[in-house]
């Protein structure tokens, strides 16, 4: 254990907990060195209860201390969580997603998260969720070079897989929600799927898209706003500047 985690700095003086023995301590040596000058009477009785009383005020702060050590001891024994994690750790879009108000995604085809769920959104759009998908515009030149780069020529028709299942949800009518499709020339070389991004409980996953690796391959992390927020921000601003390049009227 270093030291620096040992010794408190003089900020963690300031607390309470440590704070009134040290006060008392003080206290006793200042009554203690007035009384050898000369300035303080003291009886007896009142010595004898000053230096118990310091003597219970140090007790207290060493034990304290010893506390503080063996807590950062077993802090520094727990094993830290892996923030890199292989698809079969992967939370399930309807775990992930239950209680959303709003999902977001983008990805190349999102057809692992798209077409399998189709129920699942139908049932959010109907509680009022507002759904965001964006994807790889299937007649871009990144899908011929997303192929070369898996080894594949289904990239297309899993994009397209994706789209006939999003057109339906958009056709939904009398829902509380909305869902929208935007499509890009450009691909993120991760995907994304963000729950309620604008809330302090949000959350979300990114998977990143690496080189000649399949899906099950692919390592992702799970990011959430109040305990990752500068990460969470991050990579939920590039979600937003891609939707925004994919509005109507704009080229990507």
């Amino acid at each position: 254990m270093q030291d620096s985690k040992i010794i408190p700095t003089w900020k963690s003086w300031l607390k309470i907990g440590r704070l009134i023995p040290l006060l008392t301590i003080s206290a006793a040596a200042i009554v203690g060195i007035l009384s050898l000058l000369g300035r303080l009477q003291v009886t007896m009785a009142e010595g004898v209860i000053i230096a118990l009383l310091t003597l219970l005020s140090i007790d207290a702060l060493v034990e304290r201390l010893s506390l503080l050590e063996k807590i950062d001891a077993c802090l520094e024994g727990l094993p830290q969580p892996e923030q890199l994690r292989d698809r079969s750790k992967l939370i399930r879009i309807e775990h992930l997603a239950n209680d959303a108000k709003e999902i977001y995604a983008a990805g190349i085809s999102l057809v692992s998260i798209i077409p399998p769920y189709v129920d699942f959104y139908m049932q959010k759009l109907n509680e009022g969720c507002d759904l965001r998908f964006l994807l790889l515009n299937p007649k871009s030149n990144a899908v011929t070079a997303w192929d070369q780069e898996l080894l594949s020529q289904t990239t297309k028709n899993e994009i397209e897989t994706s789209l006939k299942v999003l057109k339906e949800l958009i056709a939904v009518k009398n829902s509380k929600g909305k869902c929208e499709v935007r499509l890009s020339r450009a691909h993120l070389p991760f995907s994304l799927v963000i729950v309620d991004g604008q809330k302090d409980y949000g959350k979300m996953t990114v998977e990143m898209l690496v080189y000649k690796k399949n899906l099950h391959d692919r390592p992702h992390m799970v990011l959430t706003k109040l305990g990752n927020y500068r990460w969470f921000q991050f990579f939920h601003n590039q979600f937003e500047s891609l939707w925004l390049d994919c509005a109507p009227g704009r080229r990507r």
